[in-house]
């Protein structure tokens, strides 16, 4: 875009870039950069696309609007990128706001709460770290926004830790880190982000290929039902399965808890 080689405009026909999924972005150049490539992006306000932030990590701490080049001693301004929708098909996943660790946009059951700066704890029901890994990436604005400017994306970085030391342990712990102007320090910088949980054994697949996976447990007197792949089915209930069933549609809610009764029930989704 105009003079910046590291700043690009990326849309998606058809694709409502605030509402129906997530752009995971990676710079593809090291060049001649010292510390190599990173690749930011956030969606423009109207949903009509992303800005890709492509910058050289050493030539841009001290101002997050020097971007990439294709020439000189800074890395390069390519990069590759990965759209994943809201109904991908065993999607757990979530846009966070980061002051807050409020979810803007997710699927999937989890839970997510901000510690503190830049400290967010993530739980995956029946997940560790040896059932999958997390997708990260920094997706939003940088604030304050530099002076005239509010298309900069912000610059900082994450990672995270299953159990270790980190109390609770049982729980994925995500940092948020901003490289100070001075780059005389590493800060804990609270950040919109992207999260996508990849399961070993059941990956992502596209849209409406793979059958949801219902689940029941109990709790006391009632029982959580939930099934895989949530979006576009409802759940129904039936007292017998002879003859021919009479389903009852119980609603989209997923999971849903429903109290332990004298008759039986069977349930089951569809489309």
């Amino acid at each position: 875009m105009g003079s910046y080689d590291g700043l690009a405009l990326l849309n998606l026909a058809g694709v409502n870039s605030q509402t129906d999924g997530m752009l995971f972005t990676v710079g593809n150049d090291e060049a001649g950069g010292l510390r190599g490539p990173s690749a930011n992006n956030a969606a423009l306000p109207n949903g009509q696309g992303w800005y890709v932030a492509v910058r050289d990590i050493q030539t841009s701490v001290g101002s997050p609007t020097t971007y990439a080049t294709d020439g000189g001693s800074d890395a390069g301004s390519s990069f590759s990128f990965i759209y994943i929708p809201w109904t991908a098909d065993n999607l757990v996943a979530g846009h966070i706001r980061g002051t807050n660790g409020a979810t803007i946009n997710g699927a999937g059951t989890y839970t997510l709460t901000r510690t503190s700066v830049g400290h967010y704890q993530l739980s995956i029901p029946g997940k560790t770290d040896t059932n999958g890994m997390l997708m990260l990436l920094n997706s939003g604005y940088l604030n304050p926004q530099p002076a005239g400017m509010s298309n900069v994306v912000d610059n900082s970085f994450l990672s995270y830790e299953y159990g270790g030391t980190n109390v609770p342990n049982n729980v994925f712990m995500i940092n948020a880190v901003a490289i100070s102007p001075d780059d005389s320090s590493v800060v804990f910088a609270d950040a919109d982000f992207n999260f996508v949980w990849v399961d070993f054994t059941n990956p992502l697949a596209p849209p409406g290929t793979t059958p949801p996976v219902l689940s029941i447990t109990r709790n006391g007197v009632i029982v959580v039902i939930s099934w895989s792949n949530g979006p576009g089915f409802t759940l129904q209930s039936a007292t017998s399965l002879t003859g021919t069933p009479q389903w009852s549609s119980l609603g989209t809610q997923n999971p849903r808890t429903i109290a332990i009764g004298g008759q039986e029930q069977f349930f089951r989704v569809v489309p």
